[in-house]
Formats: structure tokens, sequence, C-alpha cells
């Protein structure tokens, strides 16, 4: 939806009512103007941003279901603390270099 409208002498812009009642902002909402890749986007601020987020990622479905990466990470790094530790030798080969 496109509507256009004139910025006042005082800088006010009435947001078109068709806009309004489709985003449902209502008189009082607060709104932010958010300028991003050369162009201003209002975006409705919500009274309580914590509660308003909540569960925004509960249908969020991962594009990568492969082995995980993390996974890999630690279990490489572990090999490499593992190779760089000096093993401690046992008790047997302290017997054989003191025969």
């Amino acid at each position: 939806m496109t509507k256009i409208t004139k910025i006042s002498s005082k800088g006010s812009i009435v947001i078109p009512k068709e806009i309004r009642d489709a985003q449902g902002l209502q008189p009082g909402t607060r709104v932010a103007f958010v300028v991003y890749a050369g162009r201003i986007n209002l975006v409705p601020v919500p009274d309580d941003p914590v509660t308003a987020s909540h569960g925004f990622l509960r249908d969020y479905t991962p594009l990568y279901s492969g082995p995980s990466v993390r996974r890999e990470l630690l279990d490489e790094h572990q090999d490499e603390v593992e190779a760089e530790t000096p093993s401690i030798p046992s008790q047997e080969s302290h017997e054989s270099v003191r025969a």
C-alpha cells in the first residue's frame, strides 16, 4: 500500500487512515524513524519491548540442519589440548629408568 502525504511547516506528518488502521496505530502510539539504506522507515515502538519480542523466534527453523559446527570446533579444540598437554609417564617407565 502506498499513500503520499506532505510534511507540514512544523515538520508534522499525517499518517493516512488506511495505513494507521492496517498497522494498528492508535493515537499515542510511539514510533521511531529509522534511516537505513537511504530510506526513512517508520517503526512502531512497543511499550514493553521485552514482552513484545517474547516468542518471535518460535517459528524459526534453521536453514542448515547438518552437523553442528560448534560441536566440531569444540572437538577439534579438545584434540589440540590433548596433543599439547605433556603426558605424565607411568610408574612402570620410572622404574625401568632407575634400573
